[in-house]
């Protein structure tokens, strides 16, 4: 059995988890984990998966060294689920300025601000945050960060996938409702 040495007497303990406040936090990405989903496939389907990053919050204050769950459906039998992530980490790059990482482990410990909201207790979970948008430190807007063929009409990079064309999902709900 491992040893675990530690006395409870000299430490106050934690009270529940609440959510964080609405409102926008500079993070660091501090983890991140490619896991699968719960959701039993069908025959004939694959196993759906997700990436799973782990923000800290930085800076000064009393939400310091909170963490926030953010998870981006990779595989999905919805195809708007996997676009809507891939709208996501390219935000994510964009906000952290690493256009075309590798692996995840780039664009740790990098700050960039997100908007968080609380997603109201329901089904029997509790209310828990839920990010909604990705920002630069630095102010700089990310439709301003990387080779954006599509609005300057330069040449992609070599190797860089084009962007589809229209407009994709959360852009036309985004707009609607504006």
């Amino acid at each position: 059995m491992p040893e675990i040495s530690f006395n409870a007497n000299e430490f106050a303990p934690v009270g529940e988890f609440t959510p964080l406040p609405v409102g926008k936090y500079t993070v660091i990405i501090s983890a991140s984990e490619r896991k699968a989903t719960k959701v039993v496939p069908k025959p004939g389907e694959v196993q759906g998966q997700y990436m799973q990053y782990t923000y800290t919050v930085i800076g000064e204050g009393e939400f310091k060294n909170r963490k926030l769950f953010d998870r981006l459906n990779l595989v999905n039998a919805n195809p708007t689920a996997v676009e809507i992530a891939k709208g996501k980490q390219s935000a994510i790059c964009r906000a952290v300025g690493i256009m075309v990482p590798k692996v995840t482990e780039e664009l740790h410990n990098i700050p960039f601000v997100v908007s968080v909201i609380i997603r109201p207790e329901s089904e029997g979970f509790k209310a828990t945050n839920e990010v909604n948008g990705y920002e630069r430190v630095d102010g700089v807007k990310l439709t301003d960060v990387g080779d954006m063929p599509a609005r300057s009409g330069a040449p992609a990079a070599a190797g860089a996938a084009e962007a589809p064309a229209g407009k994709r999902p959360w852009e036309k709900k985004r707009r609607a409702t504006t």
